[in-house]
């Protein structure tokens, strides 16, 4: 530390003296220029020694400090995501069932374009036990979507399609009718929301709306829906 610095220097001023003194017993002043050089040179490292100490400690205090404002908007950041699915959620609770129609209002007046440009989509995703798959299917096709189908296809004991996406562009009606129970990434997500009552966010994802092309690194954060009573 700086004491022990300080010390250094007075011991090396006292042998400085010490030499010097005998220098001049010995009559070798040709040597001392050298000797103060050397001398001179020592101190001035320790002094850079010390002047890089204390820049070091700024750096990372000014580094910490700004490891936890980055850390904080993020999560401010998250809870407002997180909010937002609060609200799909109460759509959903005001209605036995509701209509893609009625989804896509609500989402509009979200107005996620504006006001929150880093949502790729906003969407409802239904489980559907195996058993009742093709009703299920039967009553998307009735509101009108004639070309709905659960994809990848294959017979499951369960699916997760995605039931509609918002904004409902020609990108995100890639991802409708997407089962996310074949994608183990999401379903460990949608499985930790579901039995922890909250929003879950996945590990890195690729988005289903992206082509192989294209494709960009993204997450999901999901929240559980449940039966009035249960």
């Amino acid at each position: 530390g700086p004491a022990r610095l300080r010390t250094l220097a007075a011991k090396e001023g006292s042998a400085l003296n010490q030499l010097i003194t005998l220098l001049q017993k010995k009559g070798a002043y040709r040597v001392l220029p050298w000797l103060l050089f050397v001398v001179g040179l020592s101190l001035t490292t320790l002094e850079v020694g010390l002047t890089l100490q204390r820049e070091q400690a700024v750096a990372q205090a000014e580094f910490a400090v700004r490891a936890s404002e980055l850390s904080a908007g993020l999560e401010r950041q998250l809870l407002a995501k997180a909010q937002i699915l609060r609200g799909v959620a109460g759509l959903f609770a005001s209605s036995d069932e509701v209509t893609h129609d009625e989804f896509h209002r609500y989402a509009a007046g979200l107005k996620l374009t504006e006001y929150h440009p880093d949502i790729q989509a906003i969407g409802y995703v239904r489980l559907v036990p195996g058993t009742e798959k093709h009703s299920y299917l039967a009553g998307v096709r009735k509101e009108g979507h004639a070309d709905y189908a659960i994809w990848p296809a294959g017979e499951r004991a369960s699916y997760a399609p995605v039931v509609c996406n918002w904004p409902d562009d020609w990108q995100n009606r890639r991802a409708v009718g997407f089962d996310m129970f074949v994608e183990p990434v999401r379903t460990k997500a949608a499985v930790r929301a579901r039995d922890a009552g909250r929003a879950a966010m996945s590990e890195k994802v690729q988005l289903v709306q992206d082509d192989g092309q294209a494709a960009k690194a993204g997450v999901i954060m999901l929240l559980p829906l449940y039966r009035p009573g249960v």
